[in-house]
């Protein structure tokens, strides 16, 4: 009896030393598992810091692709504002040499008009009026590619080329933008109080498709009509 005690005695402190390891083990478990929570939980901060730069990446990569298509857009704008200015640069040296080369005719009669008046002879005077009719062919010429507007109101500050842009569109319905060159009013008032516009049209095309279209107005207050020279 006394010695199946003494074996009992024996198994609980076996048992007891057994549950002081095991109890030991499991706190290492735990104390390791703590670690690597904590390091798991810093892990998942430093990926969403990374998630995080990866979108403001994204953002930015966005941007700069918007930046590269606005710059294309202004650098088609600008070719084609070139081309514009081109263009009405061809134009603008057209209406010089034609004003310069009648400037030139016209100063050349003048000065044979002022030779010949100094001889009151029949010849000078029969040269005289065939001088005359030069100039006034010559003012003809200059003069055949301008229509004259009337009607139209005057506004302070006004843009007399936009003004007969919009005429033409809005009571002609001429669908297309015409080319002018100087445009400008001239001569005494109308009935209106507004003196006319006078245009000089660079295709003499554009000016007949106007002619075309002017019985539109009938009825109306306006009026278009070619520019002639006034005989003396």
């Amino acid at each position: 009896m006394a010695a199946n005690t003494q074996q009992t005695d024996d198994e609980l402190s076996g048992n007891l030393l057994y549950d002081k390891d095991a109890k030991v083990i499991l706190m290492e478990i735990l104390k390791s598992l703590r670690v690597l929570t904590d390091r798991i939980e810093k892990i998942e901060k430093e990926v969403q810091k990374i998630d995080g730069i990866k979108e403001g990446l994204s953002n930015l990569s966005t941007r700069v692709q918007t930046n590269e298509e606005t710059i294309v857009e202004i650098q088609d704008r600008n070719s084609k504002v070139e081309e514009s200015v081109e263009k009405m640069g061809q134009i603008v040296h057209t209406i010089v040499d034609k004003y310069s080369a009648n400037a030139e005719e016209i100063s050349q009669i003048k000065d044979r008009m002022e030779t010949i008046g100094e001889d009151n002879g029949t010849s000078s005077n029969i040269a005289i009026k065939e001088l005359k009719a030069d100039m006034l062919d010559l003012k003809c010429r200059s003069m055949s590619d301008n229509l004259v507007f009337s009607g139209l109101a005057f506004q302070r500050e006004e843009s007399c080329q936009l003004k007969i842009q919009n005429f033409l569109l809005n009571e002609l319905d001429i669908p297309y933008k015409v080319n002018l060159g100087s445009v400008h009013r001239f001569g005494k008032p109308g009935l209106n109080g507004a003196r006319p516009i006078v245009a000089k049209f660079i295709h003499r095309d554009e000016l007949e498709d106007v002619l075309k279209n002017t019985f539109k107005l009938k009825g109306k207050t306006f009026g278009i009509s070619e520019q002639f020279p006034i005989e003396n």
